[in-house]
């Protein structure tokens, strides 16, 4: 026999947000600091030769933060599966990662 009084959880609220990177951005990403902190990172193109900024915006619980730009370059490697992100790395510090292209067509 098993009893499960008490083990009901009360209905998840599911809402849209709009998104804090413009249209035509590329491969957003989520991640949440110790605090609860969610934070999106994402790529701007910003010219027509491959160039892109990599961008990130807070979320306050209400609002998205105005959008900073971490980094920009023509030198990114942007593929669909090695999105940029963002982490938490000591207290209120926030570090960065990205592939970009070396001379000679490798990738760090």
């Amino acid at each position: 026999m098993l009893i499960f009084a008490g083990c009901e959880s009360p209905p998840m609220e599911v809402r849209s947000l709009e998104s804090p990177a413009p249209l035509g951005s590329r491969f957003p990403n989520l991640t949440t600091t110790s605090e609860g902190t969610v934070i999106m990172s994402w790529f701007t193109p910003y010219n027509d030769q491959g160039g892109y900024e990599l961008k990130m915006a807070e979320w306050d619980g209400t609002l998205w933060s105005e959008p900073n730009t971490i980094y920009k370059g023509d030198d990114f490697f942007v593929n669909w599966a090695d999105v940029p992100s963002i982490f938490q790395v000591n207290g209120d510090r926030l570090a960065a990662h990205w592939l970009y292209m070396r001379g000679g067509g490798t990738y760090e």
